[in-house]
């Protein structure tokens, strides 16, 4: 299975519907953690899951959706709640309270990926307004047979 996280597109999609356009046939889901997920939902014959970030006034979706992969447990989130542009302790400690293995954040427009204690915080970064010093990045999450893979694309 193979999920792309996207976060953070704030209206400007075109190089990112490119990428998408030319994997269409490898990706089963699309994960949009906030910030103008309109831009990614009519995008054909691929099931989108999405949360609500900051930048999202009057949209009716939920802060945070846990969805269960290939025996994974998933939160989604924008992050904005847990304060993840100071620090990621109060994330972290959601991940146990909900008992997950992933969390997929974004807010801060990085490309994150830490794990402790087997908890993974994965945020995909932005592919259209990256932090500076940084690159327009998407996340990848593929899992198999007993094996998880969470990386970074570079547009």
């Amino acid at each position: 299975m193979r999920i792309v996280v996207i976060s953070d597109t704030h209206g400007k999609s075109e190089r990112l519907m490119a990428y998408l356009e030319h994997y269409k046939d490898t990706i089963d889901e699309i994960w949009h953690l906030g910030d103008y997920h309109r831009d990614t939902e009519d995008f054909p014959d691929v099931p989108l899951f999405s949360v609500r970030g900051n930048g999202d006034l009057g949209v009716r979706l939920t802060d945070a959706l846990i969805l269960e992969r290939c025996g994974h447990r998933v939160l989604l989130t924008h992050g904005h709640l847990y304060g993840v542009k100071n620090t990621l302790t109060r994330l972290y400690y959601k991940a146990l309270e909900a008992e997950v293995d992933i969390v997929c954040f974004g807010h801060t427009h990085k490309p994150i990926h830490l794990e402790s204690s087997g908890i993974h915080l994965f945020n995909p970064g932005s592919p259209t307004h990256p932090f500076p010093h940084t690159h327009a990045s998407i996340g990848i999450i593929e899992f198999s047979d007993n094996e998880m893979v969470l990386k970074h694309v570079y547009l």
